[in-house]
C-alpha cells in the first residue's frame, strides 16, 4: 500500500510517514496573536474554543514533529516536540526536542531546546511530576562518526533513551540522564507513579532479546520498561503479556489510573522487521489496549482497532475526560478514509461501535488531553509538507 511521504528527509533515517492525512493547507493563526480572547492571568484560566494555531513561532522552514503535551494541576499547558532547526540546505543539522508553557491558553513561552550536541532528538514524552514540576524523556539518535550526515558519511547508528525534568517548564535540569544504552531502542512513554515514587518510562526496541539484553542480531519489536526508584534508573525490563514470538509490538503510550492501575495502548504489526518504517505501512497494523496493576504485566490485551488486515492504524495515544473517569484511545486510521482520519474510541469499547471521527485533528501524530476548562480539550497534530511541517494545536469540546 504506497503512500506518500510529509517529510522528504531520508526517512530511513527517521521516520516514513503516511500522509494518512493531506498534509495541510498552510493556513496559520500565531499562537500570541495580541486578540486572542483566551487570555488570562489566572493560571486556572477559562479556555475557550478556537480556531487551529501553530505550536512555536512561524520563523523558518522546518520540520516540527512528534509533539507530546501535558497538562499540571494549576492548568498550565506544556507542549514539547521534535524540531529541525537547520536549514534545507545546510542538511537538517540541528535536530532537537523543544519546549513551551502557557498559563492562559493563548501567550506562550519562547521555544527552549532539552536536548543538546550533535546527536539528533526525537519523540519526546512528558508528564507532569507528583512533586511538582515535569518529567521528560525522548528518543537520542547518535551518528556514527558524530555529526556525519546519513546517507553520505555515516558508517552506522545506534540509539538509546535520555531524559530530564523541570521545575517549571521552562528551565530543564542538566545533565541530561541516560535511561538506556540499547542500540535501537526509541519511542519513550513516561509515566509518574506517587503511589510507589517511581517513574516508569516505556519503550519500544529493536536490537534486544525477549529478556531485554542487546542483541543486535534481533529484529524484533518489542516493549520494555525502565523504572526510577530513587536517583537511579533500573535494569530494561521485558513487558509481560504484551510480547510474542510472532508479531511486533511498537508505539507504546501508558497512563497511570487514578485507582493506581495502569492502561496501555500500542501498535501491534506483522512484518519481516520491527522497523518504524513498518509501522506506518502495513495493512496488519492494529491499535491494541491493555491494562495492568503493576506497569510490568498486562492483562486483557486485544485489539481495538478493525482487524480485517486492510486498513492501517498508526500513532495511538490515551486521554482521560475531566474527571479522570472516562479513559479514551485516539489513533489515525484508513478505514473509512483511504488518506487517514483521527479517530477516537472508549478504552473499554468495541470496534467501531462509540468510534467518533475527530475531523478538527487534520494531521497525524494525534494527541489530546483534558484542560482545566470543564469541557474544554487541548489537540495537537502534525500538519505541513516538507520542510515546512507545523505542530498545530486547538482547544475544542467533544
Amino acid at each position: 500500500m504506497g503512500l506518500p511521504s510529509c517529510s522528504s528527509d531520508n526517512e530511513a533515517v527517521k521516520w516514513i510517514y503516511l500522509t494518512l492525512i493531506a498534509c495541510g493547507d498552510g493556513t496559520q493563526v500565531r499562537i500570541d496573536a495580541a486578540a486572542d480572547a483566551r487570555v488570562d492571568a489566572d493560571p486556572r484560566t477559562t479556555i475557550a474554543p478556537g480556531a487551529s494555531f501553530s505550536i512555536g513561532p512561524d520563523d523558518i522552514a522546518r520540520q516540527d514533529e512528534d509533539p507530546a503535551i501535558a497538562v499540571d494541576t494549576q492548568g498550565s499547558l506544556y507542549a514539547l516536540w521534535y524540531s529541525n532547526r537547520g536549514s534545507a540546505a545546510a542538511g537538517h543539522i540541528d535536530k532537537q526536542v523543544y519546549a513551551i508553557k502557557s498559563t492562559d491558553g493563548a501567550t506562550w513561552t519562547p521555544p527552549v531546546a532539552i536536548s543538546s550536541g550533535n546527536d539528533w532528538a526525537f519523540a519526546p514524552s512528558v508528564t507532569p511530576a507528583s512533586g511538582g514540576g515535569l518529567v521528560a524523556a525522548w528518543w537520542n539518535w547518535h551518528n556514527t562518526p558524530a555529526g556525519c550526515t546519513v546517507g553520505v558519511d555515516c558508517t552506522g547508528t545506534t540509539n538509546w533513551l535520555l531524559s530530564r525534568s523541570s521545575a517549571d517548564g521552562v528551565t530543564w535540569t542538566a545533565p541530561i540522564e541516560t535511561l538506556t544504552t540499547g542500540l535501537g531502542d526509541w519511542l519513550p512513554s513516561v509515566v509518574d507513579d506517587p503511589a510507589n515514587s517511581r517513574v516508569l518510562v516505556y519503550f519500544a526496541a529493536v536490537a534486544r532479546r525477549a529478556d531485554g539484553v542487546s542483541d543486535v542480531s534481533d529484529s524484533r519489536s518489542r516493549l520494555f520498561v525502565t523504572i526510577r526508584s530513587g536517583a537511579t534508573w533500573g535494569a530494561v525490563t521485558p513487558l509481560v503479556g504484551v510480547n510474542d514470538t510472532v508479531t511486533h509490538q511498537s508505539y507504546p503510550f501508558v497512563l497511570r489510573k487514578p485507582d493506581g492501575t495502569f492502561a496501555m495502548t500500542w501498535t501491534r504489526f506483522a512484518a519481516a522487521d520491527g522497523s518504524w518504517s513498518h509501522v506506518i505501512s502495513e495493512p496488519s497494523t492494529e491499535t491494541w489496549v491493555a491494562t495492568s496493576t503493576d506497569g510490568i504485566t498486562w492483562t486483557n490485551p486485544h485489539a481495538l482497532s478493525e482487524t480485517a488486515g486492510t486498513s492501517i492504524d498508526a500513532f495511538p495515544t490515551l486521554h482521560f475526560d475531566h474527571a479522570q473517569a472516562a479513559l479514551s484511545v485516539i489513533w489515525v486510521t484508513t478505514d473509512g478514509a483511504p488518506t487517514g482520519q483521527v479517530v477516537e474510541m472508549p478504552f473499554e469499547g468495541t470496534y467501531p461501535t462509540g468510534r467518533t471521527v475527530r475531523a478538527n485533528l487534520t494531521g497525524y501524530t494525534p494527541r489530546v488531553l483534558a484542560t482545566a476548562t470543564p469541557g474544554v480539550f487541548w489537540g495537537v497534530w502534525v500538519q505541513g509538507a516538507d520542510p515546512d511541517q507545523r505542530v498545530r494545536g486547538q482547544f475544542f469540546t467533544k
